[in-house]
């Protein structure tokens, strides 16, 4: 009898550890001084043509509407804009392509909470230093899961994302491309932080994004 009251409660205290492992959402967003600090591996091709550098990014700004960041990667630093009305970025470092990306509207990588099956896309414009597109993709929250990478072990939600960009470069060439990629977004001091991505497209590029350290208040 003993052991089945055990297990009784046990299960119960279980119970709202389980349900909020099933919704994420943050309690704050980024403050002034908050660092994130990346490794990020780009495949040009598929083969041994292999690029290494530290991604980071640093809020130097917040006010009612936007959190402004400096992202740096390489010899390029850029900004970055987070707009908390539409909880998403319009401007940051592109990732397959040279110089700062805008996105009208605002890129949503999450779309909180988030919550098992969820699902939401991102579709508008997409305005780099060198080309103009139309990206329409869509993100679903697969599972809820622990990740492990540099900075250390993590509860995350795991996002799948699937979609195409067509456009034209600066040049006046038109160009389309699918892409699809998996990400992992975590809580860190009640805030939002993507602790893993590993992206590719059609050209064909992969990358892979992994957080090495954070310095959060």
């Amino acid at each position: 009898m003993a052991k089945m009251r055990l297990s009784i409660l046990a299960a119960f205290i279980a119970i709202p550890v389980l349900c909020q492992a099933q919704r994420m959402e943050p309690s704050k967003f980024w403050e002034v001084g908050d660092k994130a600090r990346y490794v990020w591996t780009q495949h040009f091709d598929y083969s041994t043509n292999v690029k290494t550098e530290k991604n980071e990014w640093e809020v130097r700004g917040v006010n009612e509407t936007e959190i402004w960041m400096e992202e740096r990667r390489g010899l390029r630093t850029v900004n970055r804009y987070y707009d908390l009305k539409q909880r998403g970025f319009t401007a940051w470092l592109c990732w397959a392509a040279i110089g700062q990306c805008k996105s009208s509207p605002a890129l949503r990588d999450a779309d909180f909470p988030l919550e098992l099956g969820k699902r939401w896309v991102n579709a508008g414009h997409l305005q780099g230093e060198t080309f103009q597109a139309e990206r329409a993709v869509e993100h679903v929250v697969e599972a809820m899961e622990s990740v492990k990478v540099p900075a250390g072990e993590f509860m995350a939600s795991k996002i799948s994302m699937a979609g195409k960009v067509t456009g034209k470069t600066n040049k006046g060439t038109r160009f389309a491309l699918t892409e699809k990629g998996v990400y992992w977004i975590a809580l860190a001091n009640g805030k939002p932080l993507t602790v893993k991505f590993q992206y590719s497209n059609s050209v064909p590029t992969r990358i892979t994004l992994e957080l090495e350290s954070i310095s959060f208040k």
